[in-house]
């Protein structure tokens, strides 16, 4: 099957996209979810089930009918949950790649995921976050996991286009005018304009 683009959506759940993940594999895994929210991710949902259940008919094709109705359905997205548990209205799909894989001669070869701009161009050093808008070069491959009895397809990625930033706030103090500044010759510059024991109402 060839690759496919997704949808544009948001970077979601923590994305390991500038380096593997070895938490579960040695090898490293990158992984990132794409959430969509409405109609564009009811549509985006009936495109993956159906691949879904086209890898599940795959992997059971030559089990036993006994065997085979052990297998569920493994679908590669599910709704997301806030810090309560409660469904957010939004769907996370489910993206990853190996970072080694073995060719069919026996070899061992290294996988990066490139990124890309807005303009299409090859980008280096900018790192991918939860909030970011983004979409992904994937192809569904079919997928067995045996000890969880599910049969399906996973949504293997090679490239990623970052669209826009996120906006976040900024971390820093902002500037008080009359304060110490790095350079100054010594003199006490005081605190300016703040007053003495008043406090900060900035994010920390």
């Amino acid at each position: 099957m060839t690759y496919k683009i997704s949808p544009r959506g948001e970077a979601a759940d923590f994305p390991w996209i500038h380096e593997a993940d070895t938490k579960y594999n040695a090898d490293g895994l990158f992984h990132t979810a794409l959430a969509l929210s409405g109609e564009l991710a009811e549509s985006f949902k009936k495109e993956i089930a159906a691949a879904a259940e086209a890898g599940h008919a795959e992997v059971t094709k030559d089990m036993t009918p006994g065997e085979r109705k052990k297998y569920s359905v493994y679908y590669p997205f599910e709704a997301e949950v806030d810090k309560d548990g409660n469904e957010t209205g939004r769907t996370w799909f489910n993206f990853k790649q190996n970072h080694i894989i073995e060719t069919k001669a026996g070899e061992r070869k290294e996988i990066e995921i490139v990124v890309h701009d807005a303009a299409d161009k090859p980008i280096k050093g900018v790192k991918i976050f939860n909030g970011d808008e983004i979409r992904i070069l994937y192809k569904p491959r079919p997928t067995k996991m045996t000890g969880l009895k599910q049969a399906g397809c996973r949504l293997d990625f090679a490239k990623v286009q970052l669209i826009k930033k996120a906006q976040r706030t900024s971390k820093g103090f902002g500037a008080i005018e009359g304060g110490y500044v790095q350079g100054d010759d010594g003199a006490s510059q005081g605190f300016g304009n703040a007053t003495e024991g008043g406090t900060n109402d900035g994010d920390y």
